[in-house]
């Protein structure tokens, strides 16, 4: 009896998360060029082979007011990418370096200037639901939680008795948290948690070492040019992911390749995120006539399978008007005027590597009861499962607590609908 439960994600409705964030100066004279300049620096050492799930990190100067701000879209499943804890862990190191700036971050149906939010609310607040204050709610947290020297300041309720109810205003928020570490607590609080701050830093502990487990090597088998272009700029890989996995009726029907001829097929690695592959490799479609049927071994027929589907996907993101199209637009028009051959494609660094094997996206019966046995709360059980991709059931939690009820976990023909043809 098969006692493995396949790790698929959920396909939604190509509304992905967005994070945003900003930092601020405590003091008119904080060098915030320097601390833009060490940030980056962090985050790409950090992040060196390191794929994102859409967006990479990215950080810009601004005089009015003055901070450094950045915005990524998550895209789909971003809730089992480490994206926005890699963002927060390097921003925590940034605050303990530089004790003389604030933090704060936003989600994507908030474009003031900035609290860590995601599309679920503050995240750092959800992640930490066990010690956070009973006054401390949805509809009081706006622009009251900030990280600062390496922990959550939060500040309380109380200090603004004017607003009532919240939300707390931006301006009044920097103004409060200013005053308060420029006079040490005297003229203003702050309130943090011993236990918030250990939830936060237990997440963000393994980084940046555990990110290489993120990676997934995988070898497919798919056009010269494409492997080109991918080869140019391996974060690509991502948004064509996520334009296949979004995919609308209408941007199945895949009746020619322009950008893409489905012909002078390689074999090579392509470097994927857990997640990202995770989700490619669960679609199911019919593939478009311009792939004939071939005679291949079972290894040769997987390569090829997952070759089909990158081959559609960036066909599709080539055709959008998706913020990458250009980029692979761009590569494409390049790669086009010259062939490389054989013997330079398998010089190239990914694929010297041994491709990764894919024991990490099944989940035995055996790993379910010992994750349900162990003296954890639902809470942390249902996070080692995320952790791992072990998605079998799903929890919803809140930062007034976790819910005591779990999903179903359905089975693959309930969790993947064949696809349309892509004819």
């Amino acid at each position: 009896m098969n006692t493995s439960f396949p790790i698929l994600p959920i396909q939604t409705n190509g509304d992905g998360d967005s994070l945003r964030y900003a930092i601020y100066p405590v003091y008119p004279d904080v060098n915030l060029k320097n601390i833009l300049d060490y940030t980056l620096d962090l985050m790409s050492t950090w992040t060196d082979n390191y794929i994102w799930n859409l967006d990479p990190f990215t950080l810009t100067p601004d005089s009015n007011p003055p901070r450094l701000h950045g915005t990524m879209d998550m895209g789909e499943d971003s809730g089992v990418s480490p994206d926005e804890w890699v963002v927060v862990g390097v921003l925590w190191h940034i605050s303990k370096l530089f004790p003389n700036v604030v933090i704060r971050c936003s989600n994507s149906g908030n474009v003031a200037n900035c609290s860590i939010q995601d599309g679920e609310g503050e995240f750092l607040l959800i992640e930490s639901a066990l010690h956070i204050p009973d006054w401390l709610k949805p509809e009081t947290a706006e622009n009251r939680v900030w990280i600062h020297n390496g922990e959550l300041k939060v500040i309380p309720l109380e200090q603004f008795t004017s607003h009532d109810p919240p939300p707390l205003a931006l301006d009044d928020a920097l103004s409060h948290i200013r005053s308060a570490i420029r006079s040490e607590g005297v003229t203003a609080s702050l309130f943090t948690d011993s236990g918030m701050n250990d939830a936060i830093r237990n997440k963000i502990r393994g980084f940046p070492q555990d990110l290489q487990e993120q990676r997934h090597l995988a070898r497919v088998t798919i056009p010269r040019l494409l492997a080109q272009v991918i080869h140019q700029n391996p974060q690509l890989i991502a948004p064509g992911v996520q334009s296949f996995y979004t995919r609308t009726t209408q941007s199945k029907k895949l009746r020619e390749f322009k950008y893409f001829s489905p012909s002078d097929w390689v074999a090579v690695n392509i470097q994927f995120s857990r997640p990202l592959f995770a989700m490619i490799k669960s679609q199911k479609f019919a593939p478009p006539p311009a792939f004939p049927a071939r005679d291949l071994s079972a290894s040769e027929r997987e390569m090829y399978s997952l070759g089909i589907k990158l081959t559609c996907a960036f066909e599709l993101l080539a055709s959008s008007d998706s913020p990458w199209t250009q980029q692979v637009v761009d590569l494409w028009n390049t790669e086009k005027e010259r062939v490389v051959e054989d013997a330079e494609i398998k010089e190239w660094a990914e694929n010297c590597e041994d491709p990764s094997d894919e024991e990490w996206m099944t989940l035995s019966a055996e790993d379910v009861k010992r994750i349900i046995a162990e003296d954890k709360s639902e809470e942390e059980q249902l996070r080692e499962m995320i952790a791992n991709f072990e998605r079998f059931m799903e929890g919803e939690s809140g930062f007034e607590g976790i819910d005591d009820e779990f999903a179903e976990f359905d089975s693959d023909d309930d969790m993947e609908e064949e696809d349309e043809d892509l004819d």
